[in-house]
């Protein structure tokens, strides 16, 4: 299942920011195996004031194991990007008292 998120470009009249979002949410499941569960998501947002902008182009996906939830994200940035804002892959792994 795909369910689609747009919140459009906003402009804060007040701070002279102007806003976008915009992205997908994805779900999927097998019948009869809830361990086949899944979720990921793709966004991109910006913001521009003047003549500086930014834009992040974001992807989770949460997967789970019959014991363990797993979590991997890969926010995509820039190549001229600062080094603190370096782009990279995250991935954790949760292990909860079940579902």
């Amino acid at each position: 299942m795909q369910l689609p998120r747009d919140g459009g470009i906003v402009h804060l009249l007040d701070i002279d920011l102007v806003c976008h979002e915009t992205g997908d949410v994805f779900y999927e499941i097998t019948d009869g195996d809830p361990a086949s569960a899944r979720c990921w998501t793709r966004f991109e947002m910006g913001r521009r004031r003047g003549d500086w902008q930014i834009r992040t182009d974001t992807r989770t996906e949460l997967r789970c194991t019959p014991t363990h939830f797993e979590l991997t994200g890969n926010p995509r940035m820039p190549t001229k990007a600062p080094p603190a804002c370096s782009p990279g892959i995250g991935t954790s792994r949760y292990q909860g008292d079940g579902l």
